[in-house]
């Protein structure tokens, strides 16, 4: 359940940094407000995903480290 809640959340958080990105490249087209709004949303997912990444790295060390380990 903790795998697939993960992995959920980071797939909704990729996309969500990568509209806000854009969205955030062409802040000339849309007001003031609204490019504060999304860039504190893209700020906002930035950290979200992050600290997911990091759950997600601790979470399958065991499984990375025998990924790793085959390669050699």
């Amino acid at each position: 359940m903790k795998r697939a809640v993960v992995s959920i959340v980071l797939f909704f958080d990729v996309i969500l940094l990568a509209v806000t990105g854009i969205v955030a490249v062409f802040d000339n087209l849309i007001g003031e407000q609204a490019e504060f709004v999304v860039k504190l949303i893209h700020f906002i997912a930035g950290l979200v995903f992050m600290v997911f990444a990091v759950y997600h790295i601790v979470y399958n060390w065991k499984v990375l480290k025998s990924y790793l380990k085959k390669k050699k």
